[in-house]
């Protein structure tokens, strides 16, 4: 009688308890960006190159 009801108990724990787990996600985006600056909207003046350059943008994300 004492073990049926500790696995009843048991059972009901776990049952009543299952769907409240919780969940840790990690996640992250990487982003590079180029950019050619070439004077768009007014003329280089001669002798000035034009610009390259490549910009990142990282997030990390966490979610509980």
């Amino acid at each position: 009688m004492k073990n049926k009801l500790l696995i009843t108990t048991l059972l009901f724990v776990v049952f009543a308890f299952r769907g409240k787990s919780q969940e840790l996600s990690i996640d992250a985006d990487i982003r590079p960006r180029l950019e050619y600056l070439n004077g768009f909207g007014s003329l280089l003046p001669d002798g000035v190159d034009a610009g390259l350059f490549v910009q990142q943008r990282s997030r990390l994300k966490f979610g509980y």
